[in-house]
């Protein structure tokens, strides 16, 4: 544990700066990796002239969609909505509305819950194969989300084996060898071990 308690000052140094360009916070949210005890946001109100209730943590979850919960919790859609007059904006979406869309904090909470059983239950080991792809890159994040999602709509935890197509390749031109043949059939083992194969 900090026996020191939760630093301030960085907040503060953040909030002068801004104050120093003109502009005064409305909202703080703290980053930490515990919640904010409540002395801690006192003396950042204190010291950065503004509401202890206008101070929100957002400490660590478990899993990315607790987070919504944490920031409710705290009240801060009325925050919000008091400070931009949300209320007063046109909300009609001109798309339709799926049925199966997260549309109340209580389908985001049973979510997050989802997601927590997932990541405790038997992993799915999904062989990812594409060239070039050592352990994966932002060309693929919307693939892996994609994974992902379906994984936790099955209750198992997303387990990927990074595979380089190249190293399924024999080199042109050149005789077979021993060590081409070994990597080749590891490679053929992992394929065979996961429970399934994703080529991009």
């Amino acid at each position: 544990p900090n026996m020191s308690g939760q630093k301030t000052k960085p907040t503060q140094h953040s909030v002068k700066a801004l104050l120093s360009l003109g502009i005064q916070a409305d909202v703080i949210i703290c980053r930490s990796p515990d919640p904010l005890q409540e002395e801690t946001r006192k003396k950042i109100g204190n010291q950065c002239n503004i509401q202890p209730t206008r101070i929100i943590s957002a400490h660590d979850v478990q899993n990315l969609f607790h987070v919504v919960g944490i920031l409710a919790d705290q009240h801060i859609v009325g925050l919000l909505n008091g400070i931009l007059k949300l209320g007063d904006i046109d909300t009609t979406s001109p798309f339709p509305i799926r049925e199966t869309a997260l549309r109340s904090l209580s389908d985001w909470k049973n979510f997050a819950q989802r997601v927590d059983k997932a990541n405790d239950a038997k992993p799915v080991v999904i062989a990812f194969v594409g060239k070039y792809n050592k352990g994966g890159g932002d060309a693929y994040q919307s693939m892996l989300a994609a994974l992902s999602h379906a994984a936790i709509s099955q209750g198992r935890k997303l387990q990927l084996d990074w595979v380089d197509a190249t190293d399924l390749e024999r080199p042109k031109g050149s005789e077979s060898n021993s060590k081409v043949e070994e990597r080749i059939s590891g490679v053929e083992a992992r394929l065979r071990a996961a429970d399934g194969i994703f080529v991009p």
